[in-house]
């Protein structure tokens, strides 16, 4: 599995390759700091939270944070079309725009349409199955200016009964 793939776009596929490649390129102030913290284990899901950030110089460094939800059953790591029922992804991305509109309205953004025009909602596949819902992280940038960070966007369980498979709704530690 490729660490932060939105980070490593240049066709790292491992730590070290990635290492290999930077390096050489590398200038004298470039920092790359590359994290993996496993963060629940439950039935047959492992998942992983993968962050990077890299520094190449500017007014800052980008973060990315990658998420890598594992089926040990399966032995594969599971996209967003292996959680959700056929046919409903539809209805899991109408939730997600929902949730954007929650956090534009409590970041005091949704009556700032120019805000909304620079910063559309997008759908996004890196999700995580918490304990709680399905996380969305985006990266910086996405869907808010750099001030924004890396917006987390939660779909509890509750609002998921009907969208996602049943051996998926892991809800509790």
């Amino acid at each position: 599995v490729g660490l932060s793939q939105e980070l490593l776009n240049e066709g790292s596929a491992t730590f070290e390759s990635y290492a290999n490649t930077f390096l050489k390129s590398a200038g004298d102030y470039y920092s790359a700091t590359l994290n993996a913290k496993m963060l629940r284990q439950q039935g047959p899901l492992v998942l992983i939270r993968l962050d990077a950030y890299l520094y190449t110089g500017g007014a800052h460094g980008m973060p990315v944070t990658s998420f890598l939800n594992y089926d040990r059953q399966q032995n594969r790591a599971l996209t967003l079309d292996d959680v959700v029922q056929d046919g409903k992804r539809p209805a899991l991305i109408e939730k997600l725009n929902q949730a954007h509109a929650a956090w534009l309205k409590a970041s005091g953004d949704d009556t700032n349409t120019d805000f909304q025009k620079l910063w559309p909602f997008v759908e996004t596949d890196n999700f995580a199955l918490t304990d709680k819902g399905m996380a969305f992280v985006y990266q910086a940038y996405a869907i808010g200016p750099y001030s924004y960070g890396q917006p987390e966007l939660l779909i509890p369980y509750t609002e998921l009964a009907t969208i996602l498979k049943p051996e998926w709704l892991l809800k509790g530690p």
